[in-house]
């Protein structure tokens, strides 16, 4: 399983759009769009019935889904669509981004 996050990470750091894209950034309360992107970001994570989503600009993206969690990456202007999300929201989908990605480590 390691291998497999291993391989597409590298993968995708090779495979970047030629010129830079825009996307839609979630902050507190707002949602604005971002220029010179590489990847556009979706974090998705269910909790509770209740689904929560944070968007962004990476440099870097690896796709992964595990659970209600998910991590969607697209290179292609505004790809990622907009809302808006609070603060509370934006913490829940990181902390559960993180609390999947964390045993991948150990």
């Amino acid at each position: 399983m390691y291998w497999i996050l291993t391989i597409t990470l590298l993968f995708s750091s090779l495979t970047a759009p030629a010129k830079p894209i825009k996307c839609y950034v979630s902050e507190v309360g707002t949602t604005h769009v971002q220029d010179n992107c590489t990847y556009c970001l979706k974090m998705v994570a269910s909790a509770g019935g209740v689904q929560n989503v944070v968007k962004g600009c990476e440099d870097l993206c690896v796709q992964l889904t595990v659970g209600p969690t998910g991590t969607y990456c697209c290179q292609s202007d505004l790809c990622n669509g907009s809302s808006r999300l609070s603060l509370t929201i934006q913490i829940l989908a990181i902390l559960l981004s993180i609390s999947c990605i964390t045993p991948l480590f150990y």
